[in-house]
Formats: C-alpha cells, sequence, structure tokens
C-alpha cells in the first residue's frame, strides 16, 4: 500500500430525527460526525462500514502559531446520507468527508517558517483568511447536497483536473476544491484547498454535487478521473 494507511471506520445507525445539526459517532479509530439533514432520515438497522484508504486525516490537531492556539474540530471527517441516492433503489448514497490542511494554510515560500505540513510531507504556513473561511466549511458542503448547489470541473496551472465550488464570503470569491474518490458503497469527497479568486470557466458545465458523487460511486474511480 506505499505510503497510503488503511482504516476501517465503522458509522453507529443514525437515529430518525427533525432536528439538523451534527451528532458523534463511534469509530474503531478517531470519532467522525454523522450530518443530520433538514428532514427525516431512515433508520439504519446494521453498522455501515466504510473502507477508506486515507490520505488526507480524518481530523486535525490544534494548530499553535505565535501564540495562538487555532483550534481544528471543527474539519474534523463526517458523513452525509444522501436519502435516495445510493447504488440500489431506495438506498442511501453515503459521503464522507474529509479536509486537507490546505483549507486553512498555505504553501510555505523560501525562507518563510513553516507552521505544519500535509498529506505529502510539504511545508505549509498558517493563512488567517483561509481558515476563517474553514470555519464555514463543514456546513457549506453538507448543505450542497441538499440545496442543489452546483459545481464544476476546473483544471490547475499543470492541467490536473478538480471539481470547484464558488461560493461568496465577505465579499470574496472563494472556490471550494475538491474530488471525489470511490468505497464500496459510499463516496469520500476530498476537500483539498480553498482560496479566494476570480471565476474563470464562465461558460463551464456545472452539474449538482450528487450528480459527480453517484458517477463515482457507480464508476468506481477518482472524479474527475485524471
Amino acid at each position: 500500500m506505499g505510503h497510503e494507511r488503511r482504516e476501517n471506520a465503522f458509522f453507529q445507525g443514525v437515529t430518525p430525527t427533525y432536528d439538523a445539526g451534527y451528532t458523534l459517532a463511534d469509530t474503531n479509530f478517531r470519532s467522525v460526525r454523522t450530518f443530520r439533514s433538514h428532514g427525516r432520515l431512515s433508520k439504519y438497522d446494521r453498522w455501515l462500514v466504510l473502507e477508506v484508504r486515507l490520505k488526507i486525516p480524518n481530523s486535525h490537531p490544534t494548530l499553535h502559531v505565535d501564540g495562538n492556539a487555532y483550534d481544528l474540530s471543527h474539519l474534523s471527517a463526517f458523513a452525509v446520507p444522501v436519502a435516495g441516492k445510493g447504488r440500489e433503489e431506495g438506498t442511501d448514497l453515503n459521503v464522507l468527508v474529509k479536509f486537507s490542511n490546505h483549507v486553512f494554510t498555505e504553501r510555505t515560500m523560501h525562507g518563510q517558517r513553516h507552521d505544519t505540513v500535509d498529506h505529502r510531507g510539504t511545508r505549509r504556513s498558517f493563512d488567517a483568511d483561509r481558515y476563517q473561511m474553514s470555519l464555514r466549511l463543514p456546513d457549506l458542503i453538507a448543505n450542497a447536497f441538499f440545496d442543489g448547489s452546483y459545481c464544476f470541473v476546473s483544471k490547475d496551472f499543470s492541467g490536473f483536473e478538480n471539481l470547484m465550488l464558488v461560493q461568496m464570503e465577505n465579499g470574496d470569491t472563494w472556490s471550494v476544491v475538491f474530488c471525489f474518490e470511490p468505497l464500496a458503497d459510499a463516496v469520500v469527497l476530498e476537500v483539498l484547498s480553498t482560496h479566494p479568486k476570480p471565476i474563470r470557466d464562465h461558460h463551464a458545465s456545472r452539474r449538482p454535487l450528487v450528480f459527480y458523487a453517484r458517477k463515482c460511486l457507480f464508476g468506481q474511480h477518482r472524479i474527475p478521473k485524471n
């Protein structure tokens, strides 16, 4: 498996509820939050088993920068069950959402102090603006599956494709960069980065997040496929 680690995450059954919010679920390794949608969820009568080849961690420790402690517990992995969108008719599509530390850091420049390293070992420096934006990311991503948010495929400077969701925050246009990775009966949404940038892909074809999630589930390959 090389540098990749395999982790079996067992998500406890979701109790039906009308309350929006997050609940904690027991796992073999770490706590993983389960998202409650705005509405009634069907009750799971068994444990949902997700086998995850980890590249991006499920959680991030508190980051200490210049005497300040930045809590990162809001970036712990969580699960979003999307009702009726699973592989079989009447089943849910389960999405595990994880965050790279690129959502609160930037690449360390030559001569600049680094505050942490990413999952590949690359040096990263804390970015206050990205950190503030990261506080909204869990709700933003979870709600995007239920409010019909659209995203599109975008290429970086090296020609590598990712998905992009555009949001406005404090007058800035923020790009949320992510991809989907397949599991046997679920998918992982990996949030790779966030940063303010102009919208360049004005004519890009936009589709709902759930379209790309289901494409990943049925195709059993990364979306976008590079």
